[in-house]
C-alpha cells in the first residue's frame, strides 16, 4: 500500500473521503447465483471477486464520506482492528477496487468515464439496475450482417463451434408421461380458432360473453402452439420450432403454467402447457383459491370472477447457448413481452380480461411451481377475469 497512509490514518483517510471504492464497482448480496458469497463486481473492467464480509464492509464503507464516529462505530460493529482494516485496504487496492482520492479522474471517453456517465443518468432517473445492464453491454460488438461484412459466416461459424462443445437440444419442457390421462389437451394452433382479428380485439367493445375452459385452451393454442420445425444442415443439434409467437433465433426459451378453476369450486389446478405434445400437462390441484391469488399477485381481484391465470418462466440457457453474456437478458425480456401482448389480445377475444400480477412475488410462485430459479425463473403472471367484472 502507498507508504505515506499507515495504520493510523486509515480511518482518517476513510472519514475525510481520501479512500474511495472505485466508482464502477457494485455489490452483489449473497444468493444462489454468487453460491451464498459476497461479490465484488468492476463493472468498467468486467471483473467479479469473491470477497468476505469484512472486505464488503470496507467496501461499503468507503462509497461516500462518513464522520469520525460513524467509522469508529461501524468498524467496531464488524469487529475490526486497525490492522485488519489495513491489510484488507492493501488487498483492495492492489486490485484496483479502492482509489485515492486523486486517482478518480478518468480520461474522457474511456470506458471507465462512459460508464459512470451511464450510471449516473440511469440512478438519477431512479433505474439503478437499468444502468447497470447498459454499462455491461453498451459497447458490446455486433455481428455485421452486410454481404460484405460476412456475418452470417461469422454467425454459422460460432454456432457450428459451440454445437461441438456442448450438444443444442434444449427445446421445449415435458414433465409428465404421454399417457397421463389428467391431461388437456388442445386444438391445433389454426386462424380458425378465433373469432376476430388482434386489431378487431383492441378497437371494439367486447362484450360478457360465456366463458368455457375451452376458451383458455384456444389462447394457449394460438399463444404457444408449434407451427413447424427447422432442421439443421450445417451443425448438430435438435431441429428448431416454428412457434404461433416468434423467438428470437428460434430459441422459444419461455414456458408457460396454467391454472384452471375446478368447475364452480374454490380450488384451482395447475398445468404445465406441453406445446409440443399440444396439452396441459397436470402438475397439482391442491391450492385454494386465496393461496393462488396471494402468489400471483393478484388478491385485489375478486376470486369469484377470476377464471385461470397464467404464469411465464425463462429458461435461461435456451438463449444463453446462442447470445451468451450481456445479449440474452435482453432477449429473455422481448419474448415474454411478445407472448403477453398476444395473450391479451387472444384473451380479450374470448371475452377475458388480463390483469398483471405483483412481479415481486417471483419467490412465491417458484416455490409454488417448485422452480430452480436458477435455471428457470419466473418473468411474469396474469390472472384472466370476465370482462367487466374485477
Amino acid at each position: 500500500m502507498d507508504g505515506w497512509i499507515h495504520q493510523s490514518k486509515v480511518s482518517s483517510c476513510m472519514i475525510h473521503g481520501m479512500l474511495n471504492t472505485r466508482r464502477s464497482v457494485r455489490l452483489i448480496a449473497p444468493s444462489i447465483a454468487t453460491g451464498n458469497s459476497w461479490i465484488a463486481e468492476d463493472v468498467a473492467d468486467r471483473r467479479q471477486f469473491r470477497i468476505s464480509h469484512a472486505t464488503c464492509a470496507v467496501l461499503a464503507l468507503c462509497y461516500e464520506k462518513r464522520s469520525a464516529d460513524y467509522v469508529d462505530s461501524f468498524l467496531e460493529k464488524f469487529g475490526l482492528t486497525a490492522r485488519a482494516v489495513l491489510r484488507t485496504v492493501s488487498e483492495l487496492r492492489a486490485v484496483n477496487l479502492l482509489e485515492l482520492d486523486s486517482d478518480q479522474t478518468y480520461e474522457s471517453g474511456s470506458r471507465e468515464d462512459t460508464v459512470w456517465r451511464i450510471q449516473s443518468l440511469f440512478e438519477g432517473s431512479g433505474a439503478p439496475m437499468s444502468g447497470y445492464y447498459q454499462s455491461i453491454c453498451f459497447d458490446y460488438p455486433l455481428a455485421d450482417y452486410s454481404v460484405a461484412g460476412g456475418g452470417f459466416r461469422s454467425d454459422i461459424e460460432l454456432m457450428r463451434q459451440y454445437s461441438e462443445e456442448q450438444p443444442d437440444v434444449d427445446r421445449f419442457t415435458v414433465l409428465t408421461a404421454l399417457s397421463d390421462e389428467r391431461a388437456l389437451p388442445f386444438p391445433e394452433p389454426s386462424s380458425e380458432l378465433s373469432m376476430e382479428s388482434a386489431v378487431d380485439s383492441l378497437s371494439s367493445r367486447l362484450h360478457h360473453r360465456s366463458i368455457e375452459t375451452d376458451s383458455i385452451l384456444r389462447v394457449i393454442s394460438l399463444s404457444f402452439g408449434v407451427t413447424g420445425v427447422i432442421r439443421l444442415t450445417r451443425r448438430e443439434g435438435a431441429p428448431l420450432l416454428l412457434k404461433t409467437s416468434p423467438s428470437g433465433g428460434a430459441r422459444h426459451p419461455t414456458e408457460a403454467y396454467v391454472c384452471l378453476r375446478q368447475g364452480t369450486g374454490r380450488s384451482f389446478t395447475w398445468f404445465h402447457v406441453d406445446a409440443c405434445n399440444r396439452r396441459l400437462e397436470f402438475m397439482n390441484s391442491a391450492f385454494s383459491a386465496g393461496e393462488t391469488l396471494s402468489s400471483l399477485g393478484v388478491s385485489r381481484l375478486n376470486e369469484e370472477r377470476i377464471e385461470g391465470a397464467i404464469v411465464l418462466t425463462s429458461k435461461f440457457s435456451r438463449n444463453m447457448y446462442r447470445y451468451r453474456e450481456p445479449r440474452t437478458f435482453r432477449t429473455i425480456h422481448m419474448d415474454i413481452g411478445h407472448l403477453l401482448a398476444t395473450v391479451e389480445c387472444l384473451a380479450k377475444v374470448e371475452g377475458l380480461e388480463t390483469y398483471l400480477g405483483d412481479p415481486d412475488c417471483h419467490d412465491r410462485i417458484e416455490n409454488l411451481l417448485r422452480l430452480d430459479a436458477t435455471t428457470e425463473g419466473f418473468m411474469a403472471s396474469a390472472a384472466f377475469c370476465r370482462i367487466g367484472d374485477t
